[in-house]
């Protein structure tokens, strides 16, 4: 029998996403039991236990998906390096000394709109071996508290819309959201600290292959810039 290594490879999925997609659907079904208990149960009844685990699953790919492509990546994850950049510019910590990897990676050139594609490209290709797997089992965990605290939100939503009391889920939401967010942010100081330790040309010179940089610039004619004449 193929070993878990073995299996997820061919599933073509990193661990980071295996673990969402499991979590999504298992959270997903429990919340649903704990709000609708009668409903969940005539559900599973009528599908059977195998096929109820099977479409918790298929339910549970389509809320990571959600999450990641469109929750996360207009809202969370802008939201979560806005503060982490605050966080740097208080303790005066900028430019090659930032401690947000996406900042750092502006301060490479990386062009802005392009940072977050940039980070994931870094992620996925520069670190090798034992250090990729440990950043996205890292980041698989931080999706964990990231998608407790959206499922947590949408069932404080889901109770708030039938008039139900529901401040214990928001609150709850919250709290885990918070921790995410420090959580995010330490992972965050450790790859950049990562990051930092290679070559700032060799780093470079893999954005720029990967068209993440701003094109170099020619040395100006005439000995001044020809976007300055008006």
């Amino acid at each position: 029998m193929a070993d878990e290594g073995a299996v997820v490879k061919g599933l073509a999925v990193t661990p980071e996403q295996l673990l969402g997609y499991a979590y999504a659907g298992l959270l997903s079904a429990v919340i649903a039991a704990a709000l609708e208990p009668s409903r969940v149960q005539g559900f599973v009844g009528s599908l059977g236990g195998l096929l109820a685990s099977l479409a918790a699953l298929g339910i549970g790919v389509g809320i990571y998906v959600l999450y990641f492509k469109v929750v996360g990546e207009f809202l969370i994850y802008p939201l979560q390096h806005a503060l982490h950049r605050l966080v740097d510019y208080a303790r005066g910590r900028r430019a090659a000394f930032s401690t947000s990897s996406v900042a750092y990676l502006g301060y490479l050139g990386v062009r802005f709109g392009h940072r977050r594609a940039a980070y994931e490209a870094i992620k996925a290709f520069f670190f090798e071996g034992k250090a990729r797997r440990r950043i996205q089992l890292a980041h698989g965990e931080l999706h964990v508290l990231y998608l407790t605290a959206v499922e947590a939100a949408a069932a404080a939503s889901y109770l708030a819309g039938h008039k139900r009391p529901y401040t214990h889920w928001l609150w709850s939401a919250a709290i885990v959201f918070g921790a995410a967010i420090v959580a995010d942010t330490r992972q965050h100081m450790i790859e950049a600290s990562m990051l930092r330790a290679h070559d700032p040309e060799e780093v470079q010179q893999f954005l720029s292959n990967g068209g993440y940089r701003h094109p170099p610039q020619a040395p100006p004619a005439n000995g001044f810039d020809a976007g300055e004449v008006q």
